[in-house]
């Protein structure tokens, strides 16, 4: 599955670009670009937690597994569509979450939850496949180390 989820978003992503494809993972960051509306984006939500309860929850930092469980599980949301002002804003793609069509009519649709740096208790939560097909994020690759064959 997770195969699956990487190959549809460097196919998604490839096309919106028309650039050669790159493998998108946690670790990588987005940035708000000019959304088509003039009050907020089509594709976005900004989610703030405003009541944290102090779990148990981990979540791996590396790879994103359980990041919806641990700012989720507990606790009280703000949710709202992503306003404009928040264009040029950047951040880190903690977990990449896919979401099956139960109706079998499309693929399903794809998840980014991204942090900013600025408020460790928020997140952008990214239509991915919708909102680099409407350009409104830019996915900006980290550096990732070369395996050196010995």
């Amino acid at each position: 599955m997770r195969l699956f989820i990487t190959l549809l978003i460097v196919l998604l992503y490839a096309f919106a670009r028309g650039q050669e494809s790159i493998e998108i993972t946690v670790g990588d960051s987005i940035e708000l670009l000019k959304p088509k509306y003039l009050t907020n984006y089509k594709n976005i939500d900004y989610i703030v937690k405003t009541r944290w309860v102090d779990t148990s929850t981990e979540w791996q930092w590396e790879t994103g597994i359980d990041f919806y469980e641990y700012f989720f599980s507990k606790g009280d949301f703000d949710g709202k569509r992503c306003a404009i002002a928040f264009e040029g804003a950047r951040a880190r793609i903690s977990a990449i979450q896919h979401y099956s069509d139960t109706t079998g009519e499309t693929a399903g649709r794809t998840v980014f939850m991204c942090t900013p740096s600025w408020n460790k208790r928020a997140m952008f939560w990214v239509e991915a496949e919708s909102a680099v097909e409407d350009l409104e994020v830019r996915v900006i690759h980290h550096r990732r180390k070369e395996m050196k064959s010995h």
